[in-house]
């Protein structure tokens, strides 16, 4: 299957590569499901076709990814964390992503 680009086009977003996805998405859904996601994203890139990843539940759930009649897609970019999903981190990651906030403000 090769995924489709799903770009909600929300300039508070994060490219799939940015530090913040890595961190703090990371510490949320999982390494797994990251790393799905980015091999998501470059397909999209590439309009090249890949297995149906494990983590595919996860990654619509969290809507990172969604499942159409015409195929998969898959965002391009990435909200921040909703104020929900920071709770639910570990509270050393929570102090980092307060940090994090502080020092880059939007």
């Amino acid at each position: 299957m090769a995924p489709a680009p799903w770009d909600p086009e929300n300039p508070l977003e994060f490219e799939a590569t940015h530090p913040y996805v890595r961190t703090f998405w990371t510490a949320y859904v999982g390494p797994s499901a990251v790393a799905d996601y980015l091999r998501l994203v470059r397909a999209a890139e590439k309009d090249s076709a890949i297995k149906r990843p494990r983590s595919l539940a996860s990654l619509a759930r969290h809507q990172l990814a969604r499942v159409t009649k015409q195929g998969l897609e898959v965002r391009m970019t990435v909200p921040p964390l909703s104020v929900a999903q920071v709770m639910r981190l570990t509270p050393s990651v929570r102090r980092m992503h307060a940090a994090w906030r502080i020092q880059h403000p939007r």
